[in-house]
């Protein structure tokens, strides 16, 4: 542009320097040759000036003494429109180069605000003043506010999503001095950063100090050296002149220029939460690793609530098909302390295609309102159960149906002589208490339907036909189940699912003296059930059931006595 400037003035001035141009004017008549000449001299003094504003000289920052005091009516709707103007021209089409020349087009983070305050002091690690008062006033809709002691004039602010846009607008239309401007935050690879105030130029060797120094005050550069040393430089702007993204366009399209890239600030949030899971899938029954993992900062207080009240269990999942394992105990966990990292196994015994719920993480933020409780969510996650059990041995876990049999074959043959003697013994026992049994209840519930009484015989002779001769040990279990239920009066009780879901729901009518031994009875039948145990731990668990048997026995005959002499003689 210069050059062309140049080339057009010079071939001007050669036609009127021209002596043959010269004659001609001179032939003129005065009147005609006095308008031909004002025309000339006006036409070369209107190029020259626009060749003086050719490159434009844009207006330094005024120094703090040379500043001359405000009118009374217009600073308000100046700030008003400042605020404005830097917070569209950031919204509209933002864009600029990387350091390798092409073009990188970010997304607005809608999550995030960066405001930048006038006469902030630096206070130390101390949030200044100005920005605490600004915490006040949006208190109700601030969530997160970042700090960073080095850029004590820059706060991070993240409100509630119902209140982002009001605040805002309130900003934008206030005459707040303290406030310099806002601006969005961007997402540029996944990562939440912001547009800073500095650029980084690399210039090309062959760069003019007069060249150089037009570039830059176009651009609104402050504080630059007059002289560059070397040929990588980072300058300084002021957005309120020009955005910055604008002003390293206009350098990177130079072509004195090598690259001119804005310099990002990134956002680190007070608190991130991260659920992941090994693997997405797995086969119903096999452990699913996790992790969790909790990272903040000084300022982030997590409530105890969190850990306490955590749920992994999918809702489409039965409580008795879902079981969970962590590597240390939640109430050995310290939340005081970042990182937290729970680590733990999941176990999902169905197929299918399941959501895990998401984690809610309860905190509060010191650096804003301290009495208000923040909560952030992790995403949901889906896991996909495949139904086919694979024959290798592996410890899969897997639940046992009540009317799956066979599952352990019983060799009559190998039982030592004692081991059957003492059975024998016990079915005996058995027989008679429940021979007394049914004749005591028969005396006494003469207004019973006889259905009562086959149910109480049929439980005694199912328990003593599967200990004598042995039969395997489901249909063990599942006797000691029904006479459990006959023993305890829980009539209506069903027998399936796992050992601990049918202790749960038959415990409330027991005894607390018998309470241990029936879990513990019950507990070793399941582990048997799923694994192969040899013949020794087989007898060593019907010599349990019988003794089990025996015990409760004695204490229906010995309480049946008990009301037998309370009962007057006919």
């Amino acid at each position: 542009m210069d050059a062309l400037i140049h080339f057009i003035s010079m071939t001007r001035f050669k036609n009127v320097a021209n002596p043959t141009n010269s004659t001609h004017i001179a032939k003129l008549g005065g009147k005609h040759g006095a308008t031909f000449i004002g025309c000339l001299v006006l036409s070369v003094a209107i190029f020259c000036g626009s060749a003086t504003a050719a490159t434009p000289l844009c207006k330094q920052p005024t120094p703090p003494s040379q500043i001359s005091p405000s009118s009374p009516t217009s600073p308000l709707v100046a700030q008003s429109n400042q605020l404005r103007h830097v917070w569209q021209e950031n919204l509209a089409e933002l864009w600029f180069y990387d350091t390798e020349g092409q073009p990188v087009v970010p997304t607005i983070d809608n999550n995030w605000l960066a405001v930048r305050f006038t006469a902030v002091f630096a206070t130390g690690s101390d949030m200044p003043e100005v920005m605490v008062e600004f915490n006040q006033r949006y208190g109700e809709a601030l969530v997160d506010v970042i700090y960073n002691p080095a850029q004590p004039d820059l706060g991070l602010y993240r409100f509630k999503a119902t209140h982002r846009n009001g605040v805002i607008n309130t900003i934008l239309a206030s005459d707040d001095s303290t406030i310099r401007y806002i601006l969005p935050a961007l997402i540029i690879d996944g990562q939440t950063q912001i547009l800073g105030e500095r650029i980084s130029v690399r210039w090309k060797s062959q760069i003019r100090p007069q060249r150089r120094q037009q570039l830059l005050q176009s651009i609104g550069a402050i504080d630059y050296s007059a002289d560059l040393t070397g040929r990588e430089e980072v300058i300084q702007i002021d957005p309120c002149h020009m955005s910055t993204w604008q002003a390293a366009n206009r350098l990177a399209e130079d072509v004195q220029v090598v690259h001119a890239t804005p310099k990002l600030l990134a956002v680190e949030a007070p608190i991130a939460v991260n659920f992941s899971l090994a693997s997405p899938g797995a086969v119903a029954g096999a452990a699913i690793p996790f992790s969790l993992d909790i990272h903040f900062n000084d300022d982030i207080r997590i409530e105890l609530g969190t850990l306490a009240n955590l749920n992994l269990k999918p809702a489409q999942v039965f409580r008795n098909l879902f079981a969970i394992e962590y590597d240390t105990p939640l109430s050995a966990v310290d939340i005081r302390r970042s990182p937290i990292q729970l680590r733990g196994r999941l176990y999902l015994y169905a197929s299918g295609e399941f959501e895990l719920p998401r984690i809610p993480v309860f905190y509060r933020n010191e650096s804003g309102d301290a009495s208000q409780v923040h909560r952030i969510t992790t995403p949901a996650i889906s896991v996909r159960m495949a139904a086919l059990v694979p024959d290798a041995e592996g410890d899969y876990r897997l639940q046992v149906p009540a009317q799956l049999d066979q599952l352990v074959a019983a060799k009559n043959d190998s039982q030592p002589p004692r081991s059957t003697l003492l059975r024998a013994l016990i079915a005996m026992v058995l027989f008679v208490s429940g021979v007394g049994v049914i004749l005591r209840r028969q005396w006494q519930h003469r207004q019973q339907q006889p259905q009562t009484v086959v149910v109480e015989t049929t439980a005694l002779q199912q328990l003593q036909q599967t200990l004598e001769p042995p039969q395997s040990l489901a249909r063990v279990g599942q006797a000691l189940r029904y006479y459990l239920i006959d023993w305890a009066g829980a009539e209506g009780l069903t027998t399936g699912g796992g050992s601990q879901h049918f202790f749960n729901n038959l415990q409330p009518y027991l005894n607390a003296e018998y309470r241990l031994l029936v879990q513990q009875t019950l507990q070793h039948l399941d582990n048997s059930l799923a694994k192969t145990v040899s013949q020794v731990e087989t007898n060593e668990l019907l010599e349990q059931v019988a003794q089990l048997t025996l015990t409760l026995e004695k204490h229906r005959s010995a309480e049946s006595l008990n009301r037998n002499s309370t009962v007057p003689n006919p």
